[in-house]
């Protein structure tokens, strides 16, 4: 049976003493890639292996996660979509101050935003694309009702930030892990991949 005919393959992953466990992973237009490097636990987790013929593996050994809101960057919340600068980093901080997010403007700016979040952050609603999300350490960021993350956003997860998915998630984007992720059934679109040197609960 060739690629294009699969809609899921199952992934399994051991460890040193022969345990087993395995995941059905869904693949959409025969692309679909996956690289574990860290903890995975559950029962349903899924291996570090690239899962089918023409997918895209990533790995973390040239990515530099950062510690801090940059210098300059600017309060993303205060500042409407269109008025939005690609050249500019901006900031989501809700270390002294849980925040909720319920309008998360669509970056329109014909180039990718850089977005730095720090604390405890809800995002109420869909995640917009044409982003590099960063949960810098400490951050613990939920996705309430986001299902979906578009090719244009990519998302760094630091060490000792945590992201936590409500629903099931479709990604088409790249997801670095160097802390924690928790969430339901995961599916990777066309060019989703993700690598993980971090803790990854699905």
């Amino acid at each position: 049976v060739g690629a294009k005919a699969l809609k899921a393959i199952y992934v399994v992953v051991e460890d040193s003493k022969y345990n087993r466990s395995m995941k059905s992973v869904e693949l959409v237009n025969s692309s679909a890639s996956l690289s574990w490097g860290g903890n995975v636990s559950k029962s349903s987790t899924v291996s570090r292996a690239v899962m089918s013929s023409g997918s895209r593996a990533i790995t973390s050994a040239d990515v530099t996660y950062p510690t801090e809101i940059p210098a300059g960057a600017k309060d993303f919340l205060t500042i409407p979509g269109y008025l939005l600068d690609k050249s500019t980093p901006y900031y989501i901080d809700g270390t002294s101050t849980a925040v909720s997010v319920s309008n998360f403007s669509w970056n329109s700016t014909g180039g990718v935003i850089s977005l730095y979040l720090k604390g405890n952050i809800n995002f109420t609603s869909s995640i917009s694309a044409n982003y590099i999300i960063y949960l810098l350490p400490g951050a613990n960021i939920t996705f309430e009702t986001a299902n979906y993350l578009a090719s244009t956003t990519t998302v760094y997860i630091c060490q000792n930030a945590t992201l936590t998915a409500m629903a099931n998630l479709g990604i088409q984007s790249k997801i670095y892990n160097n802390g924690t992720v928790n969430c339901g059934n995961v599916s990777l679109t066309n060019s989703g991949a993700l690598s993980n040197e971090g803790s990854f609960s699905a």
